[in-house]
């Protein structure tokens, strides 16, 4: 019996491979975007190294940047920053500069350091969909960062490097105690207070110079009558870790301090040349100074922290 088209599969399969073959021809005529988004999902799948734009790239947002927005105005996040204080600089500076929420998505990762950016770009699509998505991401990866206030502990082992002027190291003292509570740098300057004092002595001690021979008692009372008095030394006053004037407000709503005042303007032929009576002291509830020129008030708080 001979082999009809209808019942020989060699032939069926050549009739199928044809008619496949028009219709993808057909479709790639038709439809050629259809082949290439094929090829690009496909390679996506296959290529873990290519480079692929999100679906939602070429989407037209409804808003834009103000024109004399800069990137440069964003704060920069460094991996060992607390993320809620750049989260707050974030949104601060992007209300300021009339930024749309709908694009902080967006803008955020320029406000973050290349390490950064390097992770924030590496998260799925679904993680930085939308602003709440991002925050979440960055706080769970950052959070490791975040610090309730400087112990006590920071502040003790805080010392002045080999090569740091005291300047600097003081200034960098103040800041580390302006996130402490005023007790805590209270009690800390009292400490620190005493090392200066063990300090000096020490030092007095080892620059005392030891008798010599040949040297007899009347020559050395001789040298003694002649020799000026000892001038007193300068006080030394703790660092508060704010200004006098803070200070006084504080110590003043805890009825630890009281102002001495109110003083009146002294005569005019008494008056300092520093006088100024455009400035007020709260301490002494007068012109001429501030409080933070007031060496009463100085003097007073220093003696409040050498008695404890």
């Amino acid at each position: 019996m001979a082999k009809t088209p209808q019942n020989d599969p060699i032939a069926k399969l050549t009739a199928m491979l044809e008619t496949l073959s028009t219709r993808l021809d057909t479709l790639e005529k038709t439809t050629p975007n259809t082949t290439k988004t094929l090829e690009k999902l496909v390679q996506k799948a296959t290529d873990q190294y290519a480079y692929h734009e999100s679906p939602d790239s070429d989407i037209q947002l409804p808003a834009k940047l103000p024109e004399k927005f800069s990137a440069t105005d964003l704060p920069k996040f460094k991996p060992t920053d607390d993320p809620r204080f750049h989260l707050k600089g974030f949104r601060a500076t992007m209300t300021i500069k009339g930024v749309d929420p709908i694009l902080y998505p967006k803008v955020f990762p320029l406000s973050l350091d290349p390490v950064c950016q390097k992770w924030f770009f590496s998260l799925s699509d679904k993680d930085t969909a939308t602003w709440e998505d991002i925050t979440h991401a960055f706080m769970t990866r950052y959070k490791g960062n975040t610090q309730v206030s400087t112990s006590l502990r920071e502040l003790e082992i805080l010392k002045q490097t080999e090569k740091e002027g005291f300047t600097a190291y003081l200034a960098r003292w103040k800041e580390v105690a302006a996130q402490m509570t005023f007790d805590k740098v209270y009690h800390i300057g009292i400490e620190i207070e005493d090392d200066l004092l063990k300090a000096n002595e020490a030092t007095s001690a080892t620059d005392t110079p030891s008798s010599s021979k040949g040297v007899n008692a009347v020559e050395i009372d001789a040298v003694e009558t002649t020799r000026a008095p000892p001038r007193r030394p300068r006080r030394e006053y703790t660092p508060l870790g704010m200004t006098y004037t803070q200070a006084f407000d504080r110590l003043k709503s805890k009825g630890a301090l009281s102002p001495i005042g109110p003083t009146a303007d002294p005569p005019a032929e008494r008056r300092s040349p520093r006088w100024d009576p455009n400035k007020y002291c709260k301490y002494h509830q007068g012109k001429g100074h501030t409080a933070e020129e007031c060496w009463t008030l100085k003097n007073k708080l220093q003696d409040m922290v050498e008695s404890g």
